[in-house]
């Protein structure tokens, strides 16, 4: 109970400080063939403009594509086509299923499967930050190249077999945990990789995959899991497969792109990229005092 009393707190603190953010420059991207992608919810609506208008500072082309969690008011959607150009708004829960998944946030990765004959698809969560230059993911995306965070377990690309043994023995009861025990057990699966990477900020290369290779991919770990593979953080899962999987795949440095945590130290001169996740995002204040030192940036 006092950590949620805390944490409301900092939130609370958070929002008026990120307020400030409605009234930076608008986004306006020139017109190429990439799609940036977020899911956005209306609690986090501020946030997410923190999130895009940092990352655009730095990646000027592309169509920016909202998928709407269903809690955007009419209100919000006016503030999202003030403030970014060009942008779709998407409804997550009207995209097309054909294993019953309806509803889950598993629903993303469809979305984006949708978009990658013609187009390479960027997704960024709305938690996150961009400091400088991501060249990385600028080299990526000019190559054609899938991309990924990483965190501490997972820094490279691995065999499905070494990243189902590194977890053999957990007993969590985590979608993600569950459905990497099973990956031996996927056809041709020899052949397969995986990396235990974070979704925050991912590249899907143009022609990586599609939405029958997806769903064969979903079908199958449905079969080996059951209904677990519906539960929040699939879509982490499965990202974290079809990346290790596509072309060219690079897992982004950690000292530049981190994923802070308690664990993480609050200096990180390196960063570029920071992905401030968890039920620890507002501790230590070290996210609001990121986000003004960026709204300096955004205001010109």
């Amino acid at each position: 109970m006092l950590f949620e009393f805390k944490n409301w707190w900092r939130r609370a603190h958070f929002d008026r400080a990120v307020i400030r953010v409605l009234e930076t420059r608008p986004i306006s991207l020139n017109k190429s063939s990439l799609r940036i992608v977020s899911s956005v919810s209306h609690e986090d609506l501020l946030m997410y403009l923190v999130a895009i208008k940092s990352f655009c500072r730095f990646i000027t082309h592309g169509e920016i594509v909202v998928l709407n969690d269903g809690s955007l008011s009419e209100k919000d959607k006016k503030v999202l086509q003030e403030h970014v150009h060009p942008v779709s708004i998407m409804q997550l829960d009207q995209i097309p299923y054909r294993h019953g998944t309806k509803g889950v946030r598993w629903g993303i990765l469809l979305a984006i499967a949708d978009m990658l004959d013609d187009h390479y698809v960027v997704h960024i969560d709305s938690d996150t930050l961009t400091i400088d230059n991501p060249s990385e993911v600028n080299q990526c995306i000019e190559s054609n190249r899938s991309f990924t965070l990483g965190t501490n377990d997972g820094r490279e690309i691995a065999s499905v077999k070494n990243c189902s043994d590194f977890v053999r023995n957990s007993p969590s009861n985590h979608v993600q945990i569950v459905a990497e025990k099973h990956l031996e057990q996927l056809p041709f699966s020899e052949n397969l990789k995986y990396v235990r990477g974070n979704s925050g900020l991912t590249g899907y290369a143009r022609n990586s995959f599609n939405r029958d290779s997806l769903e064969a991919f979903y079908h199958q770990m449905e079969l080996l899991v059951g209904a677990k593979i519906k539960d929040r953080g699939s879509f982490q899962f499965s990202s974290n497969y079809v990346v290790a999987n596509g072309i060219n795949p690079m897992v982004l440095p950690l000292d530049r792109y981190p994923c802070i945590t308690p664990q993480i130290p609050l200096v990180q001169d390196q960063a570029v990229f920071m992905h401030f996740i968890g039920r620890y995002r507002f501790d230590r204040g070290l996210y609001k005092n990121k986000v003004l030192q960026a709204l300096r940036f955004l205001y010109g």
